[in-house]
Formats: structure tokens, sequence, C-alpha cells
């Protein structure tokens, strides 16, 4: 299912749904807020791509996304809450959302099959939990100007893969790293100008 275009201003139409079998996408629209009140799974990816006047996405029942969660380019998005259930997904990504503060902390989230991209979000202050998560086959944050304490991944034993490995780059605000003190293999680690 697409949903795209600026002149889309309402989703109250998605408040009953609780499965799509396949991909959710929804680009590049008018709304202001996001409510998935009752969408328990996605088949394929969720995609909430380019939504610039979005300011609140909440989907707090989900239990199951098939493949990729991607939160991209909504620049006026500042709160993000549920994904509470979610155990497993392939590539997690929530870059370029310029206002938002804090992002979910994924606590049941086990694996991630492929990478996990936190970047380029201008006034992320703090990383917290993904206490379950155990493996993932590379870790970026990036370009997180005022994210000043990541307090996470405290489970996870390996980040291996070909492109995978541990980046923590050019985040100028950091005063802290905690976590990771499980971790006993990596790919790569790159920690440079935080």
């Amino acid at each position: 299912m697409v949903i795209k275009g600026n002149e889309v201003t309402d989703l109250s139409f998605l408040k009953n749904i609780t499965q799509v079998a396949g991909d959710l996408n929804i680009d590049q629209t008018g709304v202001t807020s996001l409510n998935l009140d009752n969408l328990e799974s996605v088949g394929g990816d969720l995609i909430v791509y380019g939504n610039e006047k979005i300011k609140a996405l909440d989907v707090p029942k989900i239990l199951s996304i098939g493949r990729n969660l991607v939160l991209n380019g909504n620049r006026d998005l500042i709160e993000i809450s549920g994904f509470y259930e979610i155990v497993s997904i392939h590539h997690l990504a929530i870059s370029d959302n310029w206002y938002l503060t804090t992002i979910p902390e994924f606590n049941k989230l086990e694996s991630l099959t492929e990478t996990m991209q936190i970047t380029e979000n201008t006034h992320l202050k703090e990383i917290r939990g993904f206490d379950s998560l155990v493996c993932a086959t590379g870790i970026q944050i990036h370009g997180n100007d005022d994210l000043v304490k990541i307090d996470a991944f405290h489970s996870v034993v390996k980040i291996l893969g070909t492109f995978g490995g541990l980046t923590i780059t050019v985040n100028s605000s950091v005063e802290s790293i905690e976590g990771f003190e499980s971790l006993e293999q990596v790919s790569y680690l790159i920690l440079s100008q935080n």
C-alpha cells in the first residue's frame, strides 16, 4: 500500500487496519500526525518518508514488521512512539528527521539481519534501550549534532557483516557512550569526531 502526495492530509481511514500483507509506504504527504493505533503487522516494509509536516508518529500495537522499518526525511517530526513489541526486523533506519529529540527504545528487538542507521537527526538528544538486541550486521550512529548520550546496546554480542561494523561518527555533542559491554565480535569499529 502506497500513500503519497502533499494533498493527503488525513489518514484517519487507517485507524482500524490491523494488518498489511505487503509494504506500507507513507510518502511525502501533508499529514501532521500519524496514529496507526490498531496496526499489528506489516508483512513487508514500513516506510514513513519525506512527510515534512508530520510532528508525531505513534504505532503502539505493532508486533511484527516482515522486512524494513524506515523513518526518514520527516523534517518536523518531534516524537516517535510505539514499536514496543518488535522482536526482529531486517533493517532499521531513522534518519534526517531534523527536530526529532528521542526515539523508541525497541527493548524487545533481538536481531537485525541487516543494518541499523540512526543518522542526521539534528536535535536527537539521547539514544536509550535496544537492551535485548544481541546481533546485527551493522550499527551506524552518525551526524546527530545534538546527541549527548548513548546508553544502549548493552546485550549486543556481535556486529558482523560484509558492510557491517560499528560506526559512531560526527556526533559533535556526545559526552557519554555507555553500552556495548557485551560486544565480542565486530567486523570493524570506527569512533571518530564525537
